[in-house]
């Protein structure tokens, strides 16, 4: 309505002057003034239009934010792994749902607590070595708890976006490996292991004979059953094995901590010591004897057993030759034993 109040006016103005009968100076002045009002007005709705416009695709644009956040918002809702995000004093300013599901904490409640408290000590050094390299990137496998006080295993990625405006914190992203690990840390179990026995086999006994030790030596035991061979043909296999699972536990009641028992295979063990001073190493061995010689009880029947040991001290990365030198000392025991008798 302004413009056509306008545009009515400038008619209104060329009628007036039609009727005075001006100069041409004046007409001409006249026509300017109209001139530069359409002008103005055409103008004035050009904007109109590409406001218009503007607004048009502002809406689309709009639009497909609140779709694309939409988007986002369904995927973060239904995501696996657990976003969680940090202050510069270790409390959690955002948790994904997925916080319930593998913490069994609620997001909300999950606000303000301190991360690093449910943090495995165990774990502690590798939770803190996430953000603290010169990426401020990094990934470990740490151990977090659960609300019901167990530990879930979590492969976790840390990134410090401290310096970012939109984040201001530490993101921590994580996946549940629990189950993942705890199949690895069976198999791995089983390839070390003695099945019957629980006892480590000769490879892990191996393994650790190739490690390092404290004084650059270490001392192995082997240690073969006497008599054995005559309990499991007469009794069967089952009280052979009821008689070398009993061996397994007193063994592992006589160790130290650092110490290790294996099963080398059949009626033959062998004893890592940490400690390889030579009177700790003649106490174990004479305990060991002891230990072994004592009846074993099936269903009130007593079974006896001996136990011949041979030592070999030396020092540790060849394994071979330390249980080399073990089994000839054990083979000479039993050989004086018996001449003996």
């Amino acid at each position: 309505m302004p413009y056509l109040a306008v545009i009515a006016t400038q008619i209104l103005l060329v009628a007036a002057l039609a009727g005075v009968r001006p100069d041409a100076r004046i007409w001409g002045v006249t026509a300017g003034v109209v001139i530069i009002t359409v002008l103005v007005l055409t103008r004035q709705l050009a904007a109109f239009h590409d406001n218009d416009r503007l607004l048009t695709d502002l809406d689309r644009s709009m639009l497909e934010l609140r779709d694309q956040k939409e988007w986002f918002s369904s995927l973060v809702q239904h995501a696996s792994d657990v976003t969680l995000v940090v202050d510069d004093r270790d409390a959690v300013i955002y948790a994904s749902p997925a916080a319930g599901r593998i913490l069994g904490i609620d997001p909300e409640q999950a606000l303000g607590t301190v991360l690093r408290e449910r943090v495995h000590p165990v774990d502690a050094g590798l939770f803190d070595a996430l953000t603290a390299g010169p990426t401020g990137r990094a990934s470990a496998q740490v151990r977090l708890r659960h609300t019901d006080g167990t530990y879930r295993w979590l492969d976790v990625i840390g990134a410090d976006l401290r310096g970012n405006p939109s984040v201001r914190g530490v993101v921590y992203n994580a996946r549940d490996i629990t189950e993942a690990r705890a199949l690895q840390d069976k198999l791995r179990h089983q390839a070390t292991h003695d099945a019957l026995t629980g006892l480590a086999n000769r490879a892990l006994l191996g393994e650790r004979l190739q490690r390092p030790a404290a004084g650059g030596r270490i001392s192995v035991l082997v240690i073969d059953l006497d008599g054995f061979k005559a309990i499991n043909d007469g009794h069967g296999h089952h009280v052979g094995d009821h008689v070398l699972t009993t061996v397994a536990g007193r063994l592992t009641a006589l160790l130290h901590p650092g110490d290790l028992a294996a099963r080398l295979g059949g009626d033959e063990f062998a004893v890592l010591v940490a400690d390889p001073h030579p009177a700790r190493v003649d106490t174990l061995t004479g305990q060991i004897v002891a230990a072994l010689s004592a009846p074993i009880d099936l269903d009130g029947r007593p079974l006896r057993v001996g136990a011949s040991v041979g030592v070999a001290t030396g020092p540790a990365g060849d394994p071979d030759r330390l249980l080399r030198d073990a089994d000839a000392a054990m083979y000479r025991t039993k050989h004086h034993r018996k001449a003996a008798a």
